[in-house]
């Protein structure tokens, strides 16, 4: 009986021989090594692998990919037709042709880096490798432009940093060329950048921030705009980051109970878009920066745009030095603020929320509402603000203090003579430790302190401790040091009474009699502070003072005297 016997058509290759498809050994993410096949199509190109059972032996996996290779020719099936990996994209397609491809694809998918992509590649890759064909970039191609990136860090040229996002940028091209969602864009069979180490890491720089005295000083600087001036502080008492500030409108604002909610930031391609974490966080601002927002609400309800934004930064380039150009027209010279190294950087406007979450740390608030202010998501990072926050709070001053009146604009003296509506917010405790500690700081707002405010009061530094917050106040003058008439009686009280807390040893009493003598001063100069007391109730209350009248010693003096015997 005759047999008729059908021929199984077949795909033959670029030099006449059979396609078999291929054959090789994978390992999994278990470290189990197993056999995976790959079938080989009619244009040359190849199926997804398929991972063979435990135990297929090498020739059994060659026999299945020649089957695999079998049926794929047999129905006409290619990579693309099969949902993945190469489609025909143009023939020869180099480098460069792709890259603006890619580009193109990012940008429409609303990729806010395309710019620095784009300015990345055109610098470091393109001018070698931009007119190979895709095809024909192997791993040492990228593994030399790894070797001329790790040159130009040793010589200076670009950071380490740098470098890493170049080489960021390039292998995420490769991978998209070969296994990316975009059926249009995969033209690679294979990633040439897969297991190609990238460019060395650096150390990290040490970061800088603003003290409590710069900012004051930054925030009078008259020669300075007015809107720059306002950005700075809120930035630095919000804790939020330049795009955040930039989107920040008054609906976001309750001016009542001062909760903020931050929910979105301007993207770098000028369009509004979520924040850098994707999460919306809610929290309580600072009680000292309530009159400047309200002021600030009050302008914009005047120019008819009391829904809008609050602050228009300036240009996005320039903003840190403008920052530094600004601490050293107001006399803020300390050399970490602008020194440059390998291990240091100077001052940019990020390194204002590094101000926020240390002035937080100092003040010994919880890490999670650190965490929370700032829109950490790594709480290490938040950590490292903790301790560092412990580390100097010593003599370091007071945190977050009220702000110039100049910064109220018209609307200086209606809102100062404002009550502080914040019911949310209650009392923080002070830094002094003890009842006795606490009963003297009560006394010592008796001369004149409307509240007792949180400070980092030193025990081993006395200079640090009877500093004044500004540069108006350079030292305490002594009452026999002052020509007869010269000096208010009240001053002169505070004077004796600030000498003998220092004889006594009772620090946390020399900083609130040295920040009232400071305040009394600032306002007989003409300089007066968001939340002081005005100069009639000043005066109204010294008038029922019989003690402070009659020349007696006040409240103060007298207990430091008690405590000295």
């Amino acid at each position: 009986m005759n047999t008729t016997t059908v021929a199984t058509p077949q795909a033959k290759g670029k030099r006449g021989r059979p396609r078999t498809g291929c054959a090789y050994r994978v390992t999994l993410p278990n470290g189990e090594k197993r056999w995976a096949i790959r079938g080989t199509c009619n244009d040359g190109s190849r199926s997804k692998p398929v991972i063979l059972d435990k135990g297929t032996s090498k020739r059994r996996a060659r026999e299945q990919a020649q089957a695999l290779t079998e049926d794929l020719v047999r129905t006409g099936k290619t990579r693309a037709t099969l949902g993945g990996g190469q489609a025909p994209g143009p023939q020869g397609e180099t480098l460069t042709d792709y890259a603006d491809r890619w580009l193109a694809d990012r940008e429409a998918r609303g990729y806010t880096s395309v710019k620095d992509d784009r300015g990345r590649l055109t610098k470091w890759v393109l001018p070698e490798l931009g007119p190979r064909p895709m095809a024909g970039i192997v791993r040492r191609d990228l593994e030399q432009l790894v070797e001329r990136l790790d040159t130009a860090v040793r010589d200076g040229r670009i950071e380490w940093k740098t470098a890493i996002h170049v080489w960021s940028t390039v292998a995420k091209l490769f991978d998209d060329a070969t296994n990316g969602k975009v059926l249009a864009l995969r033209v690679l069979e294979t990633d040439p950048s897969d297991r190609v180490r990238g460019p060395d890491r650096g150390g990290t720089k040490s970061k800088c921030h603003m003290k409590p005295d710069e900012l004051l000083a930054v925030a009078q600087l008259a020669r300075a705009p007015l809107e720059t001036r306002r950005a700075l502080v809120l930035a630095v008492y919000c804790g939020l980051r330049a795009g955040e500030l930039r989107a920040l409108g008054w609906d976001d604002i309750d001016l009542h109970t001062g909760i903020m909610a931050v929910h979105h930031a301007e993207q770098r391609n000028g369009e509004d878009g979520t924040t850098k974490t994707d999460r919306t966080r809610r929290f309580t601002v600072e009680r000292t920066v309530l009159p400047l927002l309200r002021a600030m609400h009050a302008e914009a309800e005047a120019r008819g745009d009391g829904r809008g934004r609050v602050v228009e930064l300036p240009s996005k380039k320039h903003l840190g030095a403008e920052v530094r150009t600004m601490l050293r027209q107001a006399g803020c010279t300390r050399a970490e603020l602008f020194a440059r190294s390998k291990t240091r950087r100077p001052l940019n406007w990020h390194n204002l929320r590094d101000a926020t979450a240390t002035w937080m740390g100092v003040r010994g608030d919880p890490t999670v509402q650190i965490q929370h202010r700032l829109g950490h998501t790594d709480y290490k990072m938040t950590e490292e603000y903790v301790q560092e926050g412990a580390a100097i709070r010593d003599g370091y001053g007071e945190v977050f203090p009220a702000l110039p009146a100049c910064l109220l604009g018209a609307f200086s003296s209606d809102i100062s003579s404002q009550p502080t509506k914040t019911p949310m917010m209650p009392e923080r405790e002070t830094g002094l430790e003890g009842a006795g500690a606490r009963l003297l700081v009560a006394q010592s707002a008796s001369l004149g302190h409307v509240e007792p405010t949180h400070t980092a009061t030193t025990v081993d530094d006395k200079c640090a401790i009877a500093r004044p917050l500004t540069k108006s106040l350079t030292k305490i003058d002594r009452p026999d040091a002052a020509p007869d008439g010269a000096a208010d009686a009240v001053e002169v009280a505070l004077a004796r009474a600030i000498d003998r807390a220092s004889a006594a040893g009772q620090w946390g009493v020399v900083a609130q009699l040295a920040r009232e003598l400071e305040a009394r001063r600032l306002a007989a100069a003409g300089v007066a502070l968001i939340g002081s007391e005005s100069g009639s109730r000043a005066r109204a209350r010294e008038a029922c003072r019989p003690d402070l009248a009659s020349g007696a010693a006040p409240r103060g003096e007298a207990l430091a005297n008690r405590r000295q015997e």
